[in-house]
């Protein structure tokens, strides 16, 4: 490496620990679109993930298999049928939904099982299971919704043990009920649940967009207030991916997370770059002041004297 660059890597390796700190034994939630699944990028998305859970932060992760569902469905002739935004899942569908998420989830598995390429810390565990109670919707607005569910109860004691002893906790979109029935359960509902569920430190939603942006301006939001993302749920045309991910952040910071982050999975180093740099690479959706004033602590001097050496 080029002296040079290897200056500019160790001054922003510097600047990493802070937030290195910051996370350490932090509980993030991830969710991954569909698209994510698709992409070239998992297995990058795949390495950082291993890295955060290697730096201390505890990991579940959700994901959609909405795009691969629906190739799968016209392979095996059946229609993508909506009612009120779900997609509707009789027996045929619930057997390829069933097999489309095991498909996909034996993917990600696998790709997590390659850790950080070249490292000793290759070894990162995930466990999945039954640990979502799911409930059926039943008959709604007149239409039977058959196997289509919701999140009944997200065992949040259990996940927290696995998680304590290092676990990446990976989480199908699928519910099972009391009685042994399986149930569609959407997928960023599930994040939404899983997260308010565990007091998650964060809530992050890997799409297609790269986080919201202004229809005016055509400016990326850094940053948005839950009133301000109220208002762009309402008053904007959002993508229908970017709709569903900006509620369920919106819902998360309603339900107590602290933050919520949108990012695109297209973006090499995306989820890096917003966890360690203070530019950050996405959408933050929150409940509190990105940039507050406070009295100088001691702690501070370091941070004060590079600040005002420029100056000097």
């Amino acid at each position: 490496m080029p002296s040079l660059a290897f200056t500019q890597f160790a001054d922003w390796f510097r600047k990493t620990s802070p937030y290195i700190n910051t996370h350490r034994g932090k509980c993030f939630v991830v969710h991954l679109a569909s698209g994510a699944l698709a992409s070239k990028q998992l297995a990058a998305i795949s390495a950082d993930l291993s890295l955060l859970s290697s730096l201390g932060v505890k990991l579940v992760v959700t994901f959609s298999v909405r795009q691969q569902l629906k190739h799968q469905l016209e392979a095996a002739g059946l229609s993508w049928q909506e009612h009120q935004n779900r997609l509707l899942v009789d027996k045929p569908r619930l057997a390829t939904l069933i097999a489309c998420v095991n498909q996909q989830r034996h993917k990600l598995e696998a790709t997590l099982s390659l850790g950080v390429a070249n490292t000793p810390n290759n070894n990162l565990k995930l466990i999945s299971g039954n640990l979502v109670t799911a409930k059926p919707l039943g008959v709604y607005e007149g239409q039977d919704m058959h196997f289509c569910g919701g999140v009944r109860k997200v065992d949040a004691a259990n996940i927290s043990k696995l998680l304590a002893a290092g676990m990446l906790v990976l989480l199908p979109p699928l519910g099972f009920s009391a009685t042994g029935e399986t149930f569609d359960l959407p997928a960023e509902d599930l994040a939404l649940a899983v997260a308010s569920s565990l007091k998650a430190d964060k809530l992050i939603l890997l799409g297609e967009a790269e986080g919201i942006s202004s229809q005016e301006s055509q400016q990326l939001l850094r940053d948005l207030p839950p009133s301000q993302a109220k208002q762009l749920l309402v008053k904007e045309q959002l993508a229908p991916e970017a709709q569903r991910h900006l509620l369920a952040a919106y819902q998360a910071c309603q339900a107590g997370v602290a933050r919520s982050h949108l990012l695109s999975f297209l973006q090499p180093g995306a989820l890096l770059q917003e966890l360690f740099s203070r530019e950050g690479a996405g959408t933050l959706v929150t409940q509190e002041n990105y940039e507050t004033l406070r009295q100088a602590k001691l702690s501070d001097v370091a941070s004060l004297l590079a600040l005002l050496k420029p100056l000097e």
